[in-house]
């Protein structure tokens, strides 16, 4: 499988992260803050890479983790979920 080009990631995960090259590397902030409540599933409001695979990958992680927290807080199994 080939490297994701900029456009597929902004494709992607534009409507949550904005993607830019940040000296020689990659970096995504998240378009809406999380609380800092929300570290315990894995989310974070910022992320770097080198490459825009690696970005991927952890842009991907950052949708599970979502995922989970947001199972967790809709079926009332986590408190101050964030």
């Amino acid at each position: 499988m080939s490297a994701p080009s900029l456009d597929q990631l902004q494709q992607r995960h534009g409507r949550t992260w904005q993607i830019m090259d940040f000296f020689g590397g990659w970096i995504a902030i998240r378009r809406h803050s999380w609380s800092a409540r929300a570290e315990r599933f894995g989310i974070r409001n910022v992320l770097g890479a080198d490459t825009l695979a690696e970005l991927a990958v952890r842009l991907d992680e950052q949708s599970q983790g979502e995922a989970r927290r947001n199972g967790l807080f809709l079926h009332g199994s986590a408190r101050d979920a964030g």
